[in-house]
């Protein structure tokens, strides 16, 4: 018997079934100024990111089979303690936006080119045409980027998501 159902065969999911994925290289840590909520400037850390270099490659979960561009990243600083801890990996999902609550990669630009020359890993707030507003756990700050210096927002897959899909 065969019978129509939701599901849609996705002949991609066993070519991609078993490739292993990247953990994406990142570099120096540096400070980055924003204005809080309050008006005040203050340094929060960021990341370097080159999505060309690969510091190993890690073993696909059985859930993520058939997802194109999945990478993995490892965590810097202390800034997202205690939900992020330094040196633990992070899955992330370029295709599916993160909504507001939601972990963020947030790849940052100059404001005058396309080129990415830092990464932050946030808690999004809320995002608009103009603004991203960001929130980090140590020390305690919410702030906001304009959106001309955001190059992408990936979405930073939950552990729930991972084991139950």
């Amino acid at each position: 018997e065969v019978g129509i159902g939701a599901d849609e065969i996705d002949f991609d999911r066993a070519a991609t079934a078993g490739e292993p994925i990247p953990i994406m290289g990142t570099g120096d840590c540096a400070d980055l100024a924003v204005t809080g909520d309050d008006g005040q400037e203050v340094r929060i850390e960021r990341s370097t990111f080159d999505p060309d270099f690969h510091v190993r490659y890690i073993r696909r979960p059985p859930l993520l089979a058939g997802r194109r561009g999945v990478y993995a990243i490892y965590f810097h600083g202390s800034s997202m303690e205690p939900r992020f801890y330094a040196g633990e990996v992070g899955l992330v999902d370029p295709n599916r936006p993160p909504g507001p609550g939601e972990y963020a990669l947030v790849q940052l630009n100059t404001g005058d080119s396309d080129e990415v020359v830092s990464v932050l890993v946030k808690k999004l707030v809320r995002r608009t045409a103009h603004e991203l507003v960001l929130e980090q756990y140590n020390p305690p700050l919410t702030f906001t980027l304009p959106m001309r210096e955001v190059q992408r927002v990936h979405r930073i897959m939950p552990q729930t998501e991972l084991l139950f899909g």
